[in-house]
Parts: C-alpha cells; sequence; structure tokens
C-alpha cells in the first residue's frame, strides 16, 4: 500500500526520477553521486515507504542530476501546500503515461537521434520485468504511429 507524503515532495520525487531514466542512471548511481549510502534513492523512490528527499538535499540532489533546484520544482501555483498529504505513486514502467512521460523526455534529449533497439532501450531504462517491456513497447508502437518516432529494422528513431 503506497504511503502519503506531502505533493510536493512527490512532485520532486518524480521529477528527479524522470531526469534519471533520461540521464540513463540506476538508483544505485544516484546515490553514490550524491555520495550518500547506495539504497538512499531506491528507498526514497519505494511508494510503500515515507522516505522524501528533505530540502536541505535538494540541492545535491540537483547537483548530481546535472540540473538546478528549479528545475525540480514544479511551477509557481502549480501544487497547493496547505498540508493535505497524498498517496505516494512514484513513476513506474508499468504505467502508460508514465513511460510515455519518460519517452518523451529521452526523445527531447536527443537519446533516439540514432537508432535504438528496443533491447538498448531496455537496457538503458534498467528494466525489472517483462511487463515493464510490454508498457514501453506499446508507447514505442503509439510514437511510431504518431509519427514521433521512426521504427527501422534495426530499431527505433526519432523523425528529423
Amino acid at each position: 500500500m503506497p504511503e502519503k507524503i506531502a505533493s510536493l515532495s512527490l512532485f520532486i520525487i518524480n521529477k528527479a526520477k524522470v531526469r534519471r531514466l533520461i540521464k540513463g542512471l540506476s538508483a544505485r548511481q544516484l546515490s553514490i553521486n550524491m555520495r550518500r549510502g547506495e539504497t538512499y534513492v531506491s528507498k526514497i523512490e519505494d511508494s510503500s515507504q515515507q522516505n522524501i528527499y528533505p530540502a536541505d538535499e535538494w540541492a545535491n540532489l540537483a547537483e548530481a542530476l546535472g540540473c538546478q533546484i528549479h528545475d525540480l520544482l514544479p511551477p509557481d501555483g502549480a501544487i497547493k501546500s496547505d498540508g493535505t498529504k497524498v498517496e505516494k505513486r512514484v513513476i513506474n514502467f508499468s504505467n502508460e503515461p508514465d513511460v510515455r512521460l519518460v519517452m518523451e523526455g529521452l526523445i527531447e534529449a536527443d537519446y533516439f537521434k540514432e537508432c535504438k533497439s528496443a533491447e538498448t532501450l531496455f537496457r538503458y531504462l534498467k528494466l525489472g520485468n517483462e511487463e515493464e517491456a510490454n508498457t514501453v513497447r506499446s508507447i514505442l508502437n503509439i510514437l511510431v504511429s504518431e509519427k514521433i518516432l521512426i521504427r527501422t529494422e534495426e530499431g527505433y528513431q526519432a523523425k528529423q
């Protein structure tokens, strides 16, 4: 059962996770880059735990992700800070809208500038199981049908 946390904390966790995935970092590698224990990030990204990135850790997180703190924060007024807690639903590869968000980030970051096979993408994203791979395949096919990506014999590439 997912825990409940402040909506700002959830926003930052998900924003950081998307940036981490786009950069091809494992949770372990981001933890190391942050000079924390190897399981630090995975415990924060675990929906069954209340762990969050505390405010005094945001600068370290941003630096490890190669961005600024403001890149991890929501736009002004996007999140109410009235103390209400929300279900900790962290981005995952079993959820199609989450996968689409990551794929669009990869496209924007020029990951698909060169043709990539599905297997190469799965390794880059460090997918955990066949269900996740099937969800990613489904979104890749949608992006091809929308003419955002091109499917070739070798794999997938961004439309020039």
